[in-house]
């Protein structure tokens, strides 16, 4: 019962394809149509198979360049020792392929042989280790996406990837996989996950030995920090209260003087709660400090002869609608206030944009957003219990009897008898399995058992690699390639002009022929028309048609059924005045009649 319990937050299956792997996704939202079916809302995560090489590539390379003890790391070192050049540039040393390693006794193909590193310190594992621990890499993403809630086929746990873990956590685990780097599917590109906990010699501070009993520091505070405040000044609290009430009064008066401030505070108690705020205060505490707490060299420094000090924060700065666009990008992207700078905010900087956002958590509409997000989620689903899915796979191989070998099944005995199959499995090479499934390139007849099939929809490879002396990303290529050359067998010769001396080749005939009918002033020997030729027609009333518009003028009406084409004619009403007409005349007069209308004779066209 609980197993088939999904609430928000758990990392699950959705099968969205029945021979593809199964997608992971988060389970963010859980909300119920009209029709009474279960939707989740749920954040992607994506397998390696999933990305484009390129960026395949530069996640190797990160991962190199974050591990201390890797060869290409301990290479650039070298080359650190050896050129002195900055930070960024070493970066983008290990970063950049392209950059020749021969100053550091290498060479950019021994990079490449070596960019195959796995995050968490893979090297130490055996070959097919090494292979299955990249099945359990993922890649975050902020792509949201909805889902009907019957698609799921279990659950897994995805965690963010410390260093000090190894891998074999990971392998020695049923469904637990691991992310370092975030994806982002529209702009194609790879960043470092913002929660990343640093731990090692590069983030930690060098902790100083504890002094002995009687031992004086020999560092100068000086140097180490800055004096703000003391509280050796010689002042009462009634005296520094007092003058924090002056700062405030000055503020006041200040904004009252600002055009802008004006506009943003109309009324009085306005600027004065704003003249109250933290950064008046903080102002004030600074400028008595630098006047060494003399209260009257203080209170000049808040009034020169420019005029009133105006102190203000992030909350007075920002307008009305910079503050909804931040609303919007909080939503959107959470507290990743890079991202929110660079798609929302770009003339705001990180400091402006973490300052404004804890003044707003202070503020009445916080707190009015937190109430209306609680009483949202009251009303939404908490969990849905999803039962399992038994019905069959299409990729199962059925089981067919042969008349030949009566009572052996294809797809395992029934009695625990040994199964007869035509081929290996195309991972883990058994020949006995209870279910088989068919698995790759048609042509390829690949078959997988039941336990590699399992393992292939829910990590999305193979157990082993090299099974057959390539691998899958090497079977994949051959079939697209195969069928690029099934492309290009079936594809046309190009068409060559016969026009003695011009030879041109065109890949459409239609091209082949406008080339001649527009460079050679004809259609060419062999090629079609540019175009076809229309024949010309006319339409020629028969005799009796033209003799029931003589003996019908009435109902005729020209004129109305121009001006509507589409109004019926009541053809019945015509025959039967024709023939009360056609009978009170003479066989010469309804020659007559018809000879008027014969049409003169047409030129040829």
């Amino acid at each position: 019962m609980a197993a088939n319990m999904y609430r928000v937050g758990d990392c699950v299956y959705f099968e969205t394809s029945s021979t593809s792997p199964y997608q992971i996704r988060r389970i963010e939202e859980l909300n119920k149509t009209p029709s009474g079916n279960v939707e989740a809302k749920v954040m992607c995560f994506y397998r390696r198979r999933d990305l484009p090489n390129p960026l395949i590539q530069l996640a190797d390379k990160h991962q190199m360049a974050q591990s201390e003890d890797s060869p290409v790391a301990m290479k650039l070192k070298k080359i650190c020792l050896k050129t002195p050049i900055g930070e960024e540039q070493a970066a983008q040393a290990v970063l950049d392929p392209a950059i020749d390693f021969v100053k550091g006794g290498g060479s950019p193909f021994a990079m490449e042989e070596e960019s195959s590193e796995l995050p968490g310190g893979g090297e130490g594992l055996p070959p097919k280790q090494r292979h299955q621990a990249k099945h359990r890499e993922l890649f975050l993403s902020r792509h949201v996406e909805t889902l009907p809630a019957t698609h799921i086929r279990g659950k897994c746990t995805v965690t963010l990837l410390n260093e000090t873990e190894s891998l074999l956590s990971y392998l020695n685990k049923d469904d637990a996989f691991f992310y370092c780097l975030v994806f982002d599917p529209s702009q194609k590109t790879l960043l470092a996950d913002k929660g990343e906990i640093r731990v090692g010699s590069r983030y930690q501070t060098e902790v100083t030995n504890l002094l002995k009993e009687g031992e004086e520091d020999t560092r100068k505070s000086s140097e180490l920090e800055t004096l703000v405040w003391t509280p050796a000044h010689g002042l009462s609290d009634r005296q520094i209260d007092q003058f924090l009430v002056v700062a405030r009064s000055v503020g006041t008066f200040a904004r009252a003087l600002d055009c802008s401030s004006s506009v943003k505070q109309p009324s009085l108690h306005m600027s004065a709660a704003a003249a109250s705020r933290d950064i008046t205060l903080f102002h004030a505490m600074d400028t008595l400090h630098k006047s060494g707490y003399s209260i009257e060299a203080a209170l000049s420094s808040l009034v020169p002869a420019s005029g009133p000090v105006l102190c203000r924060d992030e909350m007075e700065e920002w307008s009305a609608s910079e503050a909804n666009l931040f609303e919007e990008s909080l939503d959107k992207y959470g507290k990743d206030f890079a991202d929110i700078r660079k798609d929302f905010l770009p003339w705001k900087t990180l400091k402006n944009l973490v300052e404004y956002y804890y003044m707003w958590k202070t503020t009445d509409r916080y707190v009015q957003q937190k109430r209306v997000k609680a009483v949202e989620a009251e009303s939404k689903l908490k969990q849905v219990y999803i039962p399992n899915y038994n019905k069959p796979n299409p990729a199962l191989i059925n089981s067919t009897p042969n008349a030949a070998n009566k009572g052996a099944v294809l797809n395992g005995g029934t009695n625990g008898t040994a199964a007869v199959s035509p081929s290996l499995c195309a991972s883990c090479q058994v020949t006995n399995s209870n279910h088989w499934y068919s698995w790759g390139p048609q042509h390829l007849q690949y078959r997988l058992c039941g336990s590699c099939w399992q393992y292939w929809k829910k990590y999305g490879g193979l157990k082993t690699a090299d099974v057959f002396g390539e691998s899958e990303a090497e079977v994949v290529r051959s079939a697209r390639a195969e069928g690029e050359e099934t492309a290009l067998s079936v594809s046309h010769r190009p068409h060559r002009c016969t026009v003695i001396n011009c030879a041109k080749e065109f890949k459409l005939r239609a091209h082949l022929a406008r080339h001649v009918a527009t460079a050679h002033g004809g259609p060419g020997e062999g090629a079609r028309p540019v175009m076809k030729t229309r024949a010309a027609f006319y339409l020629r009333a028969s005799p009796f048609t033209r003799l029931a518009r003589r003996l019908a003028r009435a109902l005729r009406r020209p004129r109305h059924f121009a001006r509507s084409p589409f109004s019926p004619i009541n053809l019945h009403q015509v025959k039967h005045e024709c023939t009360i007409a056609m009978a009170g005349l003479g066989g010469a007069e309804m020659r007559g009649a018809g000879a008027a209308g014969v049409p003169r004779a047409r030129g040829p066209v």
